[in-house]
């Protein structure tokens, strides 16, 4: 596993709220078709599924239950793809956050229940479509690297 890559720029004269998270990389190939991930439509873009880490949550119990109120899949979580962090201002809270995320290969495994999150769409894009739609350049990495050694 490879660490702590770093993207965007940390302005020195603002504060940065840590934001740690989990996703996961879930892909897949059936025949001939291209290699594809599995990525969340939310109405601001797209995403990997997974999220913030809750206070009493490890990282596996945080990507089971974000993938579970995502996409309403259940998991397998295999290895780490990487950790890295990306500077970044939101315009819809108007804060700065340092977004530190830990990339897992995972398999989705079965649906088992309707999203809770009822504006998340899971859907299967090609590796090359995803990473262009990703909305976050550390997640199109961890694709990328997941991608390259699946």
């Amino acid at each position: 596993m490879s660490n702590n890559h770093i993207f965007g720029t940390q302005k020195p004269d603002k504060h940065y709220i840590k934001r740690p998270g989990v996703y996961g990389v879930a892909l897949n190939q059936q025949n001939d078709d291209p290699l594809k991930v599995a990525v969340v439509k939310v109405p601001f873009g797209y995403h990997l599924p997974g999220g913030g880490i809750e206070a009493d949550e490890d990282h596996e119990a945080c990507l089971k239950r974000e993938f579970l109120e995502e996409t309403g899949c259940e998991i397998e979580i295999h290895h780490p793809v990487c950790v890295s962090h990306q500077f970044a201002y939101s315009p819809r809270s108007k804060n700065y956050y340092e977004l530190i995320g830990t990339f897992y290969a995972v398999t989705i495994t079965g649906q088992i229940a309707t999203p809770l999150e009822t504006d998340h769409q899971l859907e299967w894009l090609p590796v090359h479509e995803a990473i262009r739609k990703l909305s976050l350049e550390y997640q199109k990495d961890a694709v990328k690297r997941a991608a390259s050694n699946p």
